[in-house]
């Protein structure tokens, strides 16, 4: 193996393990800085040592990109990883960099794997499986509040609840060549979703802005791109599909922005309906299904509560969820506002309370860059997390707002992440 193909080999394992796209010539060569040719050459010659693709990792043998610290908290157990590395990690110093606690942690067992063995081309992976120390002490303390004795226990809870994420209008799509939509945010959103491991996904809709479908169909800011939006939509649809894995049902409701593709071609080019791929198809193609059309789309997460991309729309912060709670007998989460609310409200009419809770997510985006008529937006970035039981029982709606490209949930800090240069990379390849 030659220098060129080593490093044009630990690129290649590198971006497939973080985005699990393969990796284009292009991209690769705008990587290493490297002439196209060259890379082509590396390329070529990678196939015949090793396969059509070399690049691909068993994923069998390795932990997601996007998360390094498993935490089975039901089973007691632990999973750490290390990154690709060109020597194996040493066990204590990966213990170390997680800061595992050994009096409550310890090792059951570890491997050292590698990814795709090639002379001088090796990528080592260390793995370390840890279980509860079951000697160490479960009770903390007892504390005694007002003359009553209760035991304090620290042991985890198995969660008793299913878990949905409801994901926020994202409207992908670019002014003036910057994106509107904020992937320092959609990634934090990610990576706090791989870790909740939830049983459903809910989007609300307005996966793509398409402004030049609507009232700014002239403006040159937002021509040139449309591929662009659709390219980078359908890589995140299939990213997020992947991480929740089969066993998630992924539930898509359409808002106004994808009616707003169907009816510019129904009033400009009817003809052309029988022709052209509908967004709901895009969506629907990428492992979605589909509710609409807008706006009377819904998904019920239980009798008690639904999910609508939402119409309602209240001027001040507080005055959706107060008109949703006029209209609506139960709970609803909404978007299409871009604004955070929740309110909750009693009914009156009843033999037992009965409580209600409205709650309006926000958005993904960039409040100055996507195009709107109000002049001064009240937006934030935030998404839902919807924790119910089975069979119609109990549930809670949170709100998890979105900071800077950074979500707490559940304790834990989420922080995104700006893959848009590396995002080109990963691209399909040009043609020549």
């Amino acid at each position: 193996m030659t220098e060129t193909q080593d490093a044009v080999y630990l690129a290649g394992v590198s971006l497939w393990e973080k985005y699990r796209c393969p990796p284009s010539i292009r991209g690769t060569a705008r990587m290493l800085s490297m002439p196209v040719s060259t890379v082509q050459g590396a390329f070529g010659r990678l196939k015949s040592l090793v396969g059509d693709e070399w690049w691909r990792v068993d994923e069998s043998e390795v932990t997601g990109a996007l998360s390094q610290d498993e935490d089975d908290t039901q089973g007691g157990k632990r999973t750490i990883t290390s990154g690709g590395s060109v020597e194996p990690v040493k066990v204590d110093d990966l213990l170390q960099r997680f800061d595992v606690n050994p009096d409550e942690w310890e090792v059951d067992r570890s491997t050292v794997t590698v990814a795709r063995s090639v002379k001088g081309a090796d990528s080592y992976r260390t793995v370390i499986y840890l279980k509860r120390n079951e000697s160490a002490p479960v009770l903390i303390e007892n504390v005694f509040v007002a003359g009553v004795h209760a035991p304090m226990i620290r042991s985890d809870i198995e969660r008793d609840t299913d878990i949905t994420v409801v994901i926020p209008d994202l409207h992908i799509g670019w002014n003036n060549g910057e994106p509107m939509h904020d992937r320092k945010a959609i990634t934090a959103m990610i990576h706090a979703i791989r870790f909740l491991k939830p049983s459903r996904l809910i989007c609300v809709g307005d996966l793509v802005d398409v402004p030049e479908f609507g009232r700014y169909v002239k403006y040159p800011e937002f021509l040139g791109r449309l591929k662009d939006s659709f390219r980078e939509a359908s890589w995140l649809l299939q990213l997020l599909r992947e991480i929740v894995g089969d066993s998630c049902k992924c539930d898509w409701i359409l808002g106004n922005h994808e009616e707003r593709f169907r009816s510019y071609l129904a009033t400009n080019a009817p003809a052309l309906l029988e022709l052209v791929t509908d967004i709901t198809d895009f969506i629907s193609h990428n492992g979605w299904d589909i509710h609409g059309p807008y706006p009377i789309g819904k998904v019920d997460i239980s009798k008690h509560l639904g999910v609508v991309h939402g119409e309602i729309v209240g001027a001040q912060p507080g005055d959706t969820v107060k008109k949703m709670a006029q209209r609506y007998r139960r709970s609803v989460i909404q978007g299409h506002i871009h604004r955070t609310e929740q309110v909750y409200s009693t009914r009156q009419d009843s033999d037992e309370d009965d409580i209600v809770v409205m709650t309006a997510i926000a958005s993904m985006c960039h409040r100055e860059r996507v195009p709107s008529a109000s002049a001064n937006l009240n937006w934030q970035k935030s998404f839902g997390l919807v924790y119910h039981e089975p069979d119609d029982g109990d549930y809670q709606v949170q709100t998890i707002p979105v900071f800077n490209g950074r979500c707490i949930v559940e304790g834990r800090v989420f922080e995104g992440e700006d893959y848009g240069d590396e995002f080109d990379l990963m691209e399909a390849e040009d043609a020549d």
